[in-house]
């Protein structure tokens, strides 16, 4: 499978690449990047070929890896889906859902695969909290709470400005701050674990950014009744990942990678480790496996879509200072 890197913008672009380059089923041929400097950087880094013209990689590749600044990412997965190339995309998807929803209208009518990073998704904890679900372990879920922070743009003696990009804080590049880059990932695991979203509720602030939210809370109630509480920023000054599920019979308890569970239908009522399942492969091999030997992923459409669903409807949340009922983002079109 040939592929080319659009962009090395991305704080995980060199990480995509590296997985390229690893991947036994994989050659990285390209790289191409508005920033003619870095794009030349991340070839020679690479061993790839750097281009300036997209048109120049259409006939030479398989597939494309988007690392680039959000705002380009409708217009490149556009032209990659409508070349008929499979896509595996940083999140999020696109700037909003009318992006979203014009792609995959796109994807439709191509015989492609178009993979979203949703990686913990396919991590350990987050399979076994499926599971216990699945087995009534915590009997009806009515409350979650998931806290991803970090300290990307505090001050330190290696990094005075912050190690997170200035451009990470740029509205116009990304569509947003925390919310929208950090905060996806309690989003989509909250949507997974809950659900259809029915309404939602936000709060942003702003410590060190003038342009968008350096922290946020969200609040998201889904059809279920049950009730999700997103916490995420880049001024925590200690990286942490929380994640909390309540319900009737039973909670589970995840810190960073550690689970915790209570359940009445455990041999042992009080807090116990669980043994973990194995956890799935990084999306990147999985739109590999899917597109050369059709195995399944672990993203949905419904994933890609939900993500910015809450995403748009948080934002409009914020400025109207009000809860937003999902109805007025489009409402759902999930088939």
């Amino acid at each position: 499978m040939r592929v080319a890197l659009l962009s090395g913008w991305h704080v995980h672009a060199a990480e995509y690449a590296q997985y390229a380059v690893n991947h036994s089923e994989v050659e990285l041929h390209f790289i191409w990047d508005t920033d003619e400097i870095r794009g030349r950087a991340f070839a020679e880094r690479f061993d790839a070929m750097y281009v300036q013209n997209l048109n120049d990689i259409w006939e030479q590749v398989d597939g494309v890896i988007i690392a680039s600044p959000t705002n380009q990412h409708f217009a490149l997965i556009s032209e990659a889906l409508n070349q008929g190339k499979h896509v595996f995309s940083e999140k999020v998807l696109a700037m909003n859902l009318d992006e979203c929803r014009k792609i995959r209208e796109i994807l439709e009518n191509k015989n492609v695969v178009l993979t979203l990073c949703l990686p913990r998704l396919s991590d350990a904890y987050f399979l076994y909290a499926v599971s216990a679900l699945e087995q009534g372990l915590l009997g009806r879920l009515h409350s979650i709470r998931c806290r991803l922070h970090h300290d990307g743009i505090l001050s330190s003696a290696e990094h005075p400005q912050g190690w997170l990009p200035a451009e990470f804080l740029d509205r116009s590049l990304t569509g947003g701050g925390a919310l929208i880059d950090l905060g996806a990932h309690p989003i989509y695991l909250a949507n997974r674990l809950a659900g259809t979203p029915v309404s939602v509720s936000a709060l942003f602030s702003s410590f060190y950014s003038s342009d968008v939210e350096d922290q946020a809370t969200v609040c998201v109630k889904y059809e279920s009744g049950c009730v999700a509480v997103l916490e995420t920023g880049f001024v925590s000054g200690q990286r942490s990942f929380l994640l909390e599920l309540h319900g009737s019979d039973g909670s589970l308890m995840v810190d960073q990678q550690s689970v915790r569970i209570a359940s009445r239908h455990l041999p042992h009522q009080a807090w116990q480790t669980p043994l973990l399942p194995k956890p799935l492969p990084h999306p990147f091999s999985q739109w590999v496996a899917t597109v050369l030997h059709h195995e399944p992923q672990n993203t949905s459409w419904q994933d890609i879509e939900h993500l910015t669903l809450i995403n748009d409807a948080a934002q409009l949340s914020h400025q109207k200072r009000r809860i937003v009922d999902i109805s007025e983002i489009g409402g759902l079109q999930i088939d």
